[in-house]
């Protein structure tokens, strides 16, 4: 856990050097997390027609590609590069379906988990102790949270099966780092809500950066984990250079 908070420490002395491109990736995401909906929803609410609710339907579509385009801008970070919105537009654009092959696949396998867990609880009886064992997945499951975009970014192979078994094979061998890093990240998030702006400005493409950082470190034992994909932009081999002070990059590509 140690090494852990020292690499989320590290990450944020990087937002310190590159405080521009970083809070321009954040707000980014947070604009196609909550700005284009709440748009949308005005839109709806204001003129219930079915353009509107199109509309509606249109903004929620960015959500899973923009967080693709933050865990690409993090990975372009973390392989040593400078990073900017072209970094995030290119992962967008790049990983547009797959990435809601990946969200509608982990949203049904979460909802199904608490369905079953909730079930159980209902039960009457020593038939509520199965629940426990729902519980287990359910923790599991949010486990696998952290590594299921950096792996479709970091992978050759993108297909969804190949992401969600590496996903949870990588959670069950390093069981105890995965879930050092979950509650680390649940207390990171939970502080940045609560103390708002401007914290709220970096806290998402932090988190992308440290969670990268941290499947590195988990994938360092498996050297055949990334073959080079000659169709990646700009750069194929990725060489880490040092930064001040830390871990990513500094200079132009």
């Amino acid at each position: 856990m140690l090494r852990l908070f020292r690499l989320l420490w590290s990450t944020l002395g990087d937002y310190y050097y590159e405080i521009i491109p970083f809070t321009a990736l954040n707000l980014m995401w947070l604009a196609a997390l909550f700005g284009l909906p709440l748009i949308g929803g005005a839109i709806v609410r204001a003129f219930p027609v079915p353009p509107a609710i199109l509309a509606f339907i249109a903004s929620l579509i960015c959500i899973p590609p923009a967080l693709a385009g933050l865990f690409s801008a993090a990975r372009t970070f973390a392989d040593g590069y400078s990073i900017g919105p072209r970094d995030f537009f290119r992962g967008f654009r790049r990983y547009f379906w797959r990435s809601w092959q990946l969200a509608l696949a982990d949203l049904l396998a979460g909802a199904l988990v608490l369905a079953n867990l909730y079930f159980y609880l209902k039960l009457p009886g020593a038939a509520k102790l199965i629940a426990i064992l729902w519980l287990y997945v359910v923790v599991f499951w949010f486990a696998l949270q952290p590594y299921l975009f950096g792996l479709l970014v970091y992978q050759n192979d993108k297909r969804l099966r190949t992401t969600a078994r590496n996903a949870a094979l990588l959670v069950l061998a390093n069981i105890g780092p995965s879930l050092a890093l979950l509650l680390l990240a649940a207390i990171f998030v939970f502080l940045s809500i609560g103390l708002g702006l401007p914290f709220l400005a970096f806290t998402s493409i932090v988190c992308a950066i440290w969670f990268t950082r941290a499947l590195d470190i988990l994938l360092v034992k498996y050297p055949r984990a990334r073959r080079v994909d000659p169709t990646e932009p700009e750069h194929g081999v990725s060489q880490r250079t040092a930064p001040r002070g830390g871990y990513g990059a500094r200079g132009p590509r």
